[in-house]
């Protein structure tokens, strides 16, 4: 039998909602499997994780990796370092597909604890949704990842299973969020951008110093017309520009630059500021509101989900603690990650 080496594994990351929360660790639909009769890549609790499952997913990822990053990365980009604690771009791949094997399996281990269990209507959306997926991977990304319909079938199956699982898991839990708390209110900004343009074929061209200058004295008159006339989208409307709302408080930006953020919650409501000058070019904003009640409904909305998202994952931890995991590091290092092989790939 092979030597194996024993490595708990711990849940990471903090997602919104329950799905987001199961979905986080992979940019991939399917997330789970199941231990076949072949060599095991995986013990968990005395069940066997099988090779082709981790197969499967660390070939559907390196997909969605390639095509996300190696644009920016390079070609090489698999053995660059992408944190100095988790290694390579290639190493943490890897970590994240096996930790997700880890969560999956878990949660279906639970399934019975809830009285979770498939439907006939689930089973029949499961039918359905493997052909859509043998339809929309290429023949050489399912080629890769060793995907025939019985292996989807019982991926999907067991990825739908975990989801329940995770309902289940706080469907007693109601966590309270108040108004107080959720609240929201509303600002609008103008960027007027200086990152340059890219051509046809992906290359970038900066803005020269002249142009950089000429950008600047154009949000300067944005934004003494927008003072005069106290709203910043009709401002934009007459400068043919386009603006964009942002819903911030104390403790978000609302993923505005920062520096717009600290800006304008030192203004009046109503007024008009700027430009301020970032990396990305010149903004000029208008607080609009202390309180937007739309968005601190879906803000009160969200942070429940949150709350419900940070409950599951406490109990998976303690689940975690007490569970049994090896990983069979032998057979685990057969799955090799060392260089561009889906990009390009196109689906179908």
């Amino acid at each position: 039998m092979n030597e194996k080496e024993r490595k708990k594994r711990r849940g990471r990351g903090r997602s919104h909602g329950i799905a987001a929360w199961l979905l986080g660790l992979l940019l991939i639909a399917l997330l789970t499997g199941c231990g076949g009769q072949e060599e095991a890549v995986a013990v968990l609790n005395g069940e066997n994780i099988s090779l082709s499952e981790a197969v499967f997913y660390t070939r559907l990822n390196q997909q969605q990796w390639e095509q996300a990053y190696a644009e920016t990365f390079g070609m090489d980009f698999w053995t660059q370092t992408l944190h100095a604690e988790t290694g390579t771009f290639a190493q943490e791949l890897k970590r994240q597909v096996m930790d997700t094997i880890c969560q999956i399996h878990l949660m279906n281990a639970h399934a019975e604890e809830y009285g979770v269990s498939l439907s006939k209507e689930e089973e029949k959306e499961i039918a359905g949704r493997v052909q859509d997926f043998m339809d929309t991977h290429s023949k050489e990304v399912r080629e890769a990842a060793g995907a025939d319909k019985k292996l989807v079938k019982e991926l999907l199956r067991q990825r739908m299973l975990a989801d329940k699982v995770a309902e289940a898991m706080v469907a007693d839990y109601e966590p309270q969020v108040s108004h107080e708390e959720a609240a929201l209110g509303k600002m609008t900004y103008c960027l007027f951008s200086t990152l340059g343009t890219y051509d046809t074929e992906g290359n970038h061209q900066g803005v020269t110093t002249e142009e950089r200058k000429v950008i600047e004295e154009e949000a300067n008159s944005f934004a003494q017309r927008c003072g005069e006339l106290g709203d910043i989208n009709a401002a934009a409307q007459e400068a043919g520009r386009t603006c964009i709302d942002v819903f911030f408080n104390d403790n978000t930006d609302g993923g505005v630059h920062e520096k717009v953020a600290a800006l304008v919650r030192t203004l009046e409501q109503g007024q008009c500021a700027g430009p301020v000058s970032t990396e990305e070019g010149y903004y000029v904003v208008q607080y609009i509101s202390a309180l937007d009640e739309e968005a601190t409904a879906r803000n009160q909305e969200a942070l429940i989900q949150q709350k419900k998202a940070l409950r599951c994952q406490e109990m998976y931890e303690a689940w975690l603690e007490e569970a049994d995991f090896t990983i069979v590091q032998e057979v685990w290092d057969t799955i090799q990650v060392t260089e561009i092989q889906f990009l390009g790939d196109s689906e179908g």
